[in-house]
């Protein structure tokens, strides 16, 4: 497979960034927003992508960090301390 299509994975914002960043920002740009097609410029809507991508990952972020959270105070509630006892080997 060409390494130049994209991977079925790949995240839809990112394709739109990447699709865009070669074009000049007065190119003449559509963009379908709630069903309507809407006349942009290529940088108006690289700017909104980008905005857009950073927002989701900061999302991911705060899900992923409220889960190490919630992780950690439950391993913190379920661990005993208990006192190193020596054998003494009578």
């Amino acid at each position: 497979m060409p390494s130049n299509l994209p991977a079925i994975h790949t995240n839809p914002t990112r394709l739109v960034i990447d699709t865009l960043e070669p074009l000049p920002g007065d190119r003449k740009c559509f963009r379908m927003i709630n069903g309507v097609l809407v006349e942009r410029t290529v940088k108006d809507v690289r700017n909104e992508a980008v905005m857009y991508q950073s927002v989701r990952n900061v999302d991911q972020i705060n899900c992923a960090s409220a889960f190490v959270s919630v992780n950690l105070e439950t391993m913190a509630s379920e661990a005993t301390y208990s006192p190193l006892t020596r054998s003494t080997g009578l």
